[in-house]
């Protein structure tokens, strides 16, 4: 079994460097992939759910999966990007189970690989009319030529980029108890099916009102609370990546009444499934 204990096998989708970038402010942001940034000059703000951060030149910032937030920027600020995607189901209980920093100090080495693969993948470059134009071209056909080595180089890069922000990463309490291990990794497999706090009590082998304390204690919501936010996320990444219809995903992510998982998506994301489909894709 996986535990959060391994590393993530995150794919690489775009990389590159926006220089003189004189605007850069977005709406609301909240997508199935993973986005590191490394701020070469000038200043930046990220309005994540809880405080605004500025972005500052010399460090790094990694923005994980889902998080909702937006930018904006002053003039003449100069940046490298990087976007990945991890698979959900076997790894994003990886992210659920750490508390990461999302600014780190950065080092030469930082900017001399950025701007290395920047020129060997120029490819993977978003177009410079805006650095969010990869939440509308998520698989571009430009990583899915690629040779397997290349991928592998890819994937060595991100790896060794986000080390900088696991190197002072907080685990949360849930990461020593293998009974909510359990229990989330069994929800992130098995996404697509109906689950009640029952099936999960028997997963983790404890009481129902144990299983409420522990999720409560170390998350922050309830079982089923995690349960929804998981399916939610789910939902988002196969409106971005499918042609899949919203009822048809309703019920992939198992939620058989089209009406509930609309409502619940909007008070999630902010969108209804079509508009968020729209927005983003």
């Amino acid at each position: 079994m996986k535990t959060t204990h391994d590393f993530m096998s995150m794919a690489m989708l775009s990389i590159g460097y926006v220089c003189n970038m004189h605007y850069w402010r977005s709406e609301i942001i909240s997508s199935p992939f993973i986005r590191i940034y490394y701020v070469e000059q000038g200043r930046a703000w990220i309005h994540l759910p809880n405080r605004d951060m500025e972005l500052k030149a010399g460090y790094m910032y990694q923005v994980p999966a889902f998080v909702s937030h937006s930018y904006e920027c002053e003039s003449d600020f100069k940046l490298y990007y990087l976007y990945a995607y991890g698979n959900y189901q076997d790894d994003s209980v990886h992210f659920d189970a750490r508390e990461f920093p999302i600014e780190v100090k950065a080092d030469d080495t930082v900017e001399l690989l950025f701007s290395k693969y920047c020129t060997l993948y120029s490819q993977l470059c978003v177009p410079s009319s805006g650095v969010e134009a990869l939440a509308c071209h998520m698989f571009s056909p430009e990583y899915s030529r690629l040779k397997p080595y290349e991928k592998m180089q890819l994937h060595g890069l991100t790896m060794i980029l986000s080390s900088y922000f696991m190197k002072d990463v907080r685990s949360h309490s849930v990461q020593n108890d293998m009974r909510i291990i359990r229990v989330m990794e069994y929800v992130k497999k098995n996404v697509g099916q109906e689950m009640n706090l029952s099936h999960l009590t028997d997963v983790a082998c404890v009481t129902k009102s144990q299983l409420i304390r522990l999720f409560r204690g170390s998350l922050g919501v309830s079982p089923l609370q995690y349960v929804i936010r998981c399916k939610i996320q789910h939902a988002q990444e196969l409106l971005l990546t499918t042609g899949l219809s919203v009822n048809d995903i309703s019920h992939e992510v198992g939620i058989k009444d089209v009406s509930y998982f609309i409502r619940v998506f909007k008070r999630h994301t902010g969108f209804t499934p079509q508009n968020y489909r729209e927005v983003f894709r």
